[in-house]
């Protein structure tokens, strides 16, 4: 194993970036492992003005839906309008700076935790996957490109410290933080209610008084046992925001419709040429759309409350 990085204040303040195309990610899985070495990088123009509307989330983010989100926070007006509590609501979020960026391999608690072993997951390179996030809606990127956190400057999410999630939302201050995961936080949250109700405590302790949020659970996947662990986990995770006041809205993306419209469905996930399931976990981005389309109501309504008259008038 590689010895433990010296922790700074930035613990990789090199600046290392990929961009790949749409399904290109598949390929980096090939490369080995490669030291951190000096790059000149290129840190964020000086006029640029951090997301007001900010979405982390996991690999479902790079692999697919990513895309799909941002459209449909560009365009939220147009989707959400018939939600909105008074005329311009809707508008008045779609013109606000937004961002997202799919992580791959993290979980709530990789970025809730100060920890090494379970923040190297958002802060250091994986040997297996040399670029960990793909950014969708950053003016100084292109949409689909990939870069590694916690060695762009761009990103200072990886302080001495200080959890990612603090510093991330330090660094953007923004007055909406949504969030979309499950997938490696299956066997934490579906095997015991415990794991999800400090999640819960730490994601409401460390989140602003004056940020907005709103909690997603992720796509259903190919096989009709890893959906029923997801929903479970899906469970104790909703239940552990209740029991925290429901700081975040929340929005089950695994419903009895969603997974009947995914669940088995080859067209939604990539396949081989002799037509068997590629990768059952990660469905592609017609999935997405699909989902969305049934899940539009209950995001637009989550999204109008947790930007409550409040923090909504700071963005009118």
């Amino acid at each position: 194993m590689r010895a433990p990085a010296k922790t700074t204040q930035n613990i990789f303040p090199l600046s290392h970036q990929i961009s790949a195309p749409q399904h290109g990610l598949l390929a980096i899985s090939a490369c080995l492992f490669l030291p951190f070495l000096p790059s000149p990088g290129k840190a964020a123009p000086p006029s640029f003005k951090p997301p007001e509307i900010l979405f982390i989330g996991d690999s479902h983010l790079s692999f697919g839906a990513g895309k799909v989100f941002h459209e449909f926070f560009q365009s939220f007006e147009e989707h959400c309008q018939p939600e909105e509590r008074w005329p311009g609501e809707a508008r008045a979020i779609a013109r606000r700076r937004f961002a997202l960026m799919g992580v791959k391999s993290t979980s709530p608690h990789n970025w809730l935790s100060n920890k090494r072993s379970l923040k190297k997951m958002v802060c250091e390179p994986d040997p297996k996957w040399p670029v960990n996030a793909r950014l969708y809606g950053f003016p100084h990127r292109q949409n689909g490109t990939y870069v590694q956190l916690g060695q762009d400057p761009s990103f200072p999410f990886c302080r001495k410290n200080m959890t990612p999630f603090k510093a991330a939302l330090a660094w953007a201050a923004p007055r909406l933080l949504v969030l979309y995961f499950t997938g490696n936080t299956i066997e934490r949250w579906a095997n015991s209610p415990r794991p999800a109700r400090l999640d819960a405590k730490r994601l409401s302790k460390q989140l602003p008084k004056d940020t907005g949020c709103v909690f997603m659970t992720t796509s259903p996947v190919y096989r009709k046992r890893d959906n029923a662990r997801r929903v479970k986990a899906q469970r104790n995770i909703s239940a552990a925001l209740a029991k925290h006041g429901n700081r975040c809205q929340f929005v089950p993306m695994l419903t009895k419709e969603t997974i009947t419209a995914i669940q088995g469905n080859a067209r939604y996930f990539r396949r081989r040429k002799n037509g068997g399931i590629k990768d059952p976990y990660h469905p592609l981005t017609s999935a997405a759309r699909h989902l969305l389309k049934i899940q539009r109501r209950p995001l637009c309504r989550a999204v109008l409350k947790a930007l409550r008259p409040g923090l909504l008038a700071t963005i009118r």
